[in-house]
């Protein structure tokens, strides 16, 4: 379901249900980044290609995007909170993948952009309407 508002009709959630159901919160924030990342994708000056990546052993990314060979992962997090834990789908597509590995983001709640570790960054949901450079690293 491409769209958060519709999945939750669709689901017959009611508006006071996200407040206490935080598994709920954390699938439809997920599906408003995926949406708007979609929407950026559209406008992109060069072809990106979005997936989601699970293998066998159930390690995770929420959303890889490709293009040119580059990879960057996303993963999203509707916590105001995120840490090194929150990367680990990040750290092991980074280390697994190389120099093809062009990046990494944890899409939250939170205000404040840091640094996680090598080519992986916390950045609040925002940034996805921020200008670029605006965000100061």
């Amino acid at each position: 379901m491409a769209d958060p508002g519709m999945a939750a009709h669709l689901l017959n959630v009611e508006p006071g249900a996200l407040g206490r159901d935080a598994a709920l919160v954390g699938q439809m924030f997920e599906t408003f980044a995926a949406t708007e990342l979609l929407a950026h994708i559209e406008t992109a000056p060069e072809e990106v290609q979005m997936f989601h990546l699970r293998d066998r052993d159930g390690k995770e990314v929420d959303i890889v995007l490709q293009s040119r060979g580059s990879i960057v992962g996303v993963e999203v997090k509707s916590s105001s909170v995120v840490g090194r834990d929150d990367a680990r789908g990040l750290l092991w597509l980074r280390d697994r993948l190389g120099d093809d590995f062009a990046g990494g983001v944890i899409l939250s709640s939170a205000s404040v952009p840091f640094q996680i570790d090598e080519r992986i960054w916390a950045l609040p949901l925002s940034a996805l309407w921020d200008p670029p450079g605006r965000i100061a690293p």
